[in-house]
């Protein structure tokens, strides 16, 4: 919710904050992306020494103080009791702070749906926990509209409203934390499975030094690798292209970008909550995989090529396909991942996931503003940005359709299962 919230207005938030620089707008965004590494670490110390319970706990904590700082510093902006640019550092700050919890949510889809759904829950659990990140990003890119306006390419006079929509994230941070402390456990009485079972036993006697066991182990799985590569530039590109809407060629208005960037990741829940239910019912994760990122491929294409003027309508249905079929590449990545190498903890796995394509986002956001400031756009989707997007997801779409990771996770619970049915007979 955070992450979108700058792209639709950010024209506004270059006024807001004293006309600043693109650069400087898109690193609020791209501070996420920064400091996910760090993020990442923390999380997974605190995964170590703790529970789950508490890692959530903490998260949510890191997530409201950010949100109360960036409130201080609009607030007092929209106040006059500080300079544009003094306001902008506060935010920045709250921003990092929020940015770091990120990972604490991110990199749990597997382990909450390991430890709490039974082998035929497990896939859909995962895919709808992997989905609350893509739901606040299309909830980030309709609340801005709603909430401010003034300044930017559409209006004149001051831009008013920032502060406002930063108390309503605030709000948000606080009741997802009240939630988590009221009504969420670790885990249940009893393991839901075989693997899950296992994962408490490995997990009780790790130390902290395992976690870079675990981390090298990953980067030597050559199947995990072809995973990652393939996730990384595909979240990546997803990614910048968050940050990114309001710069694309064609000059439309802050409220139909922040449209367009409702439609595709709402689109995108859609197509991911299906492929949850078909992943579930079928257990093809390879063939799922490979054809979800073959048709993002070519969804990519369809998207750049209709990035032009007057020509929204037709732009706005190609947001909604690309969503529709680049966001279930998260859900099948991770099946395969915790899949292919288990039994290594799911969270260091989605972990280096994420953690990578989100350092991959910071280098696609910033030469996609590059790209997409050069006065020379050709014809669509031949346009700069346009013709980078394709290739890079070119170079995803190989090691994706190489991949050949084992189903080792649901082979343990059926090891399980078989004599446990053979007894019963």
């Amino acid at each position: 919710m955070f992450l979108s919230a700058r792209s639709p207005i950010s024209d506004k938030a270059s006024d807001f904050w004293g006309g600043i620089s693109n650069t400087a707008v898109n690193s609020l965004a791209v501070s996420f992306q920064v400091m996910y590494i760090p993020g990442t670490a923390l999380a997974t110390s605190t995964m170590k020494k703790s529970d789950l319970r508490t890692t959530m706990l903490m998260g949510g904590s890191l997530t409201t103080v950010g949100c109360i700082i960036r409130w201080a510093g609009a607030y007092a902006r929209e106040s006059d009791h500080i300079s544009p640019v003094f306001s902008y550092v506060i935010v920045l700050f709250g921003t990092l702070l929020v940015a770091t919890s990120q990972p604490f949510y991110l990199n749990m889809p597997a382990k909450i749906a390991g430890s709490w759904f039974a082998v035929s829950e497990r896939d859909v659990g995962t895919t709808l926990c992997s989905l609350a990140n893509p739901l606040g990003s299309a909830a980030g890119s309709i609340l801005p509209a709603i909430f401010v306006s003034g300044g930017g390419d559409d209006d004149t006079g001051d831009v008013k409203g920032v502060a406002t929509l930063m108390l309503v994230q605030l709000f948000i941070a606080v009741l997802s934390i009240v939630l988590v402390f009221f009504f969420f456990s670790s885990a249940p009485p009893t393991p839901p499975s075989n693997s899950a079972m296992q994962m408490n036993t490995k997990n009780d006697g790790d130390q902290q030094s395992a976690v870079w066991d675990d981390v090298k182990a990953l980067l030597n799985h050559k199947q995990y690798f072809k995973l990652l590569v393939g996730f990384t530039i595909a979240l990546g590109n997803l990614n910048a292209l968050a940050a990114l809407l309001n710069q694309l060629p064609g000059d439309y208005s802050n409220s139909e970008v922040g449209n367009l960037g409702a439609i595709l990741i709402m689109c995108g829940f859609i197509g991911a909550f299906l492929s949850g239910f078909v992943l579930e019912s079928t257990k093809a994760y390879r063939p799922i995989l490979k054809s979800v990122y073959g048709i993002a491929f070519a969804a990519w294409i369809f998207f750049a090529s209709n990035c032009r003027k007057d020509n929204y309508g037709v732009l706005l249905a190609s947001a909604g396909l690309l969503g529709f079929t680049l966001l279930p590449v998260i859900p099948s990545t991770i099946m395969n991942a915790v899949e292919c190498v288990f039994p290594l903890s799911e969270d260091i796995a989605l972990g280096l996931l994420y953690a990578s394509a989100n350092t991959m986002a910071i280098v696609m956001t910033f030469m996609g503003q590059f790209l997409l400031s050069l006065d020379s756009f050709g014809p669509a989707p031949l346009f700069p940005y346009g013709v980078w997007v394709i290739a890079t997801m070119f170079l995803g779409l190989v090691p994706t359709l190489m991949f050949d990771g084992q189903y080792v996770r649901n082979e343990q619970d059926q090891q399980i299962t078989k004599p446990l049915l053979n007894d019963t007979i």
